[in-house]
């Protein structure tokens, strides 16, 4: 007997051993449903020893088979697979389900071979994409982590030092010296604002131009024993809409949807596709205040023994700089969006 996948609104579609079968809203896959719901490749449909297996394409929404959610799963007839607000029967029938049998009268009845999933007081809910996304990415706790890595090159001190929220920095690097504040902005505690400033600035003029970031205020608070509570992936970004490498950004992260997610992604990279691809039409020295705009905000950040050298790369794609955890939430976020 062959198997049938089948759903409200559309033709029975076959299941084929040994053909593979694509389930999404992209235009490629063999079973093309839209659905804000579903991810452009949702889920695949392979043959193994002869028999069809459900695979989750690291979708957005997830598959579920009945009520349980499966990263794979051995269909058989009778199985009613979700995916999204889509639902799909796997009937088994030599004949396409819903058409009579060779021989019965026109008036006969057809059987209902869609068993209906009945809900249960235990059932998964399915998320939209805009409250997975505050989820997955709004959970990033920057605060804990800022403090973490404070203590640990044991700047806390000089973190607290009331100096530090003057109109500048320059008492402040007088009492600490220029290692702290390479450290401090690196870790963008304090920053140039708005990232401006040639290149190659002394350490004298950095401190006159660089101020305490909303970050930095937050961090003091926590470590003078206050409570803070900061939605710091809503604030981010905002300030990274004001760039005009808001949407190429987008654009980049979202290309990685839905492969490995962004572990290839680096600052080199990132500045070569910007270049090459998503903001080809942006002259080069503007590209270079967005990225320094970009490093200001902590979207990137140096290497643990790296100073003044990594805070002014004259190359992005050299070792001293990495892809700091709040630009990586920030990308997953654009990753994860639905498009516009």
């Amino acid at each position: 007997m062959a198997l049938w996948l089948t759903m409200r609104g559309a033709d029975p579609f076959p299941l084929v051993a040994g053909v593979d079968v694509t389930i999404g809203r992209g235009r490629k896959c063999e079973l093309s449903v839209y659905s804000s719901l579903l991810s452009r490749e949702h889920a695949r449909i392979r043959w193994e020893h002869d028999r069809p297996v459900l695979f989750d394409l690291d979708s957005l929404n997830g598959c579920y088979v009945g009520v349980d959610k499966v990263l794979r799963h051995h269909l058989q007839a009778g199985d009613t697979i979700r995916l999204g607000d889509l639902l799909i029967w796997v009937i088994e029938s030599e004949l396409p389900p819903g058409e009579p049998e060779e021989g019965a009268s026109d008036e006969a009845p057809v059987p209902d071979r869609r068993p209906e999933l009945t809900p249960t007081a235990n059932e998964t809910q399915i998320f939209s994409r805009t409250t997975a996304l505050h989820q997955q990415v709004f959970a990033y706790d920057e605060l804990t982590w800022l403090s973490e890595r404070i203590r640990r090159f044991d700047l806390a001190e000089q973190a607290r030092d009331p100096r530090i929220e003057g109109p500048d920095l320059v008492a402040w690097r007088e009492a600490h010296g220029d290692d702290a504040l390479w450290r401090l902005l690196s870790l963008g505690v304090v920053s140039p604002p708005s990232g401006e400033g040639e290149v190659h600035m002394s350490a004298a003029e950095v401190a006159g131009r660089s101020r305490l970031t909303p970050r930095g205020e937050k961090l003091r608070g926590l470590l003078l024993g206050r409570r803070a509570h900061w939605n710091e992936m809503a604030s981010l970004r905002y300030r990274v809409r004001q760039s005009a490498l808001f949407h190429p950004l987008r654009m980049l992260a979202r290309a990685y949807r839905p492969g490995g997610g962004l572990d290839e992604l680096n600052p080199g990279r990132i500045a070569y596709e910007l270049e090459a691809i998503y903001a080809s039409t942006l002259p080069r020295d503007g590209l270079e205040r967005e990225l320094r705009y970009l490093l200001c905000l902590g979207v990137f950040a140096a290497e643990d023994d790296a100073g003044a050298e990594a805070w002014f790369p004259v190359r992005w794609d050299d070792e001293l700089l990495v892809l700091a955890p709040r630009g990586r939430a920030l990308l997953e976020g654009f990753r994860l969006e639905e498009e516009e």
